[in-house]
């Protein structure tokens, strides 16, 4: 834990040393990091449209949070393009914000739907942009990614399932 301490200690300062270049005031960014929640590495999330609790994998290398979607099937509702699938058996319909096209090593790229749910970790729940993929192979149905961390936690990969205890960082 002193380690911890220490590298959060080390990276402010260097935050802070940074932002007194950009004459910006440093204490400013200090505030922001630690109102900051520490989270794990694994953590509960609850899908708040069907109020289903799963484990999630915390991915900062992901850009767009993920969810496990089954039975993906686009329509048309008032002119606007929706899509309706499942997570854990239990039905979704959303309108859909964006496709995107994922490359993937070695295969073909596909083509997902994103669409906007409200998750929430520990105390925090946030409407975030979720691809839709089949991932019945991965160990968590969940993926979060930085678009739904970012400016809300830290995450201390050492760790597991801390989100539950609003643990904030210490200085």
């Amino acid at each position: 834990m002193f380690r911890y301490v220490l590298m959060v200690l080390m990276l402010s300062t260097a935050m802070g040393n940074a932002v007194e270049m950009n004459n910006t005031k440093p204490s400013a960014v200090k505030t922001k990091i630690a109102e900051r929640i520490v989270i794990g590495r694994v953590e509960r999330i609850k899908v708040m449209a069907v109020d289903i609790t799963k484990k999630a994998r915390i991915d900062t290398g992901a850009k767009t949070t993920s969810i496990d979607a089954r039975e993906i099937e686009p329509f048309i509702r008032d002119g606007k393009d929706w899509v309706r699938f499942k997570f854990d058996d239990e039905p979704i319909e959303a309108p859909v914000a964006r496709t995107v096209l994922i490359k993937r090593h070695g295969g073909k790229s596909r083509s997902r739907f994103v669409v906007e749910l409200d998750l929430k970790l520990g105390p925090i729940v946030q409407k975030v942009e979720v691809t839709l993929a089949n991932r019945e192979k991965y160990v968590y149905p969940i993926l979060i990614g930085r678009n739904f961390l970012k400016n809300q936690f830290v995450v201390d990969v050492s760790r597991v399932f801390l989100g539950c205890s609003s643990q904030k960082v210490a200085y």
